[in-house]
């Protein structure tokens, strides 16, 4: 299938997050798209280290072995620039968003954009999170057990 040799190419391996809808091919493609858009763009608002640690922290809450082990060593990959404050923003808006989705956020965008985020910054956040709530029921639901090398694809 055309979309999995891309993605080889393009990440140094396929993912079982790719590979195993294998029989679904423009699922796997609009999937692999939205994960480039929101996690691997050079010129996504967030930074790298706080997308792939609102990954790690989503995937962990929901106990997604699969997806928290992938974004847990990207985000060791990419945690140099760590600011603690933004940090526990982050931190509370995937609690928040996964523990409680039917509560209002509305004072998290607010806390956000005094703390410095800006408007396309928490778009990104909300997206990320919402993205990961839904990959790792994608990952769960499959039993997804993690690749050998899987860190191939952590960078």
């Amino acid at each position: 299938m055309e979309i999995l040799k891309k993605i080889e190419a393009e990440r140094g391996m396929v993912a079982r997050i790719y590979s195993d809808f294998s029989l679904f091919p423009d699922s796997v493609e609009a999937h692999y798209g939205l994960n480039k858009a929101l996690m691997l763009s050079d010129s996504a608002p967030l930074p790298r280290h706080e997308r792939e640690f609102l990954a790690y922290t989503t995937s962990d809450l929901n106990d997604c072995a699969y997806c928290a082990s992938h974004h847990q060593k990207a985000y060791e990959n990419h945690k140099n620039k760590v600011h603690s404050e933004r940090q526990e923003l982050l931190f509370k808006l995937a609690y928040d968003l996964t523990t409680k989705p039917n509560k209002s956020v509305d004072y998290l965008k607010d806390l956000f954009l005094t703390q410095g985020f800006s408007d396309v910054e928490w778009q990104h956040a909300v997206n990320i999170v919402a993205y990961f709530n839904s990959t790792n029921r994608l990952a769960v639901g499959m039993n997804m057990k993690l690749e050998d090398g899987f860190e191939k694809s952590c960078n």
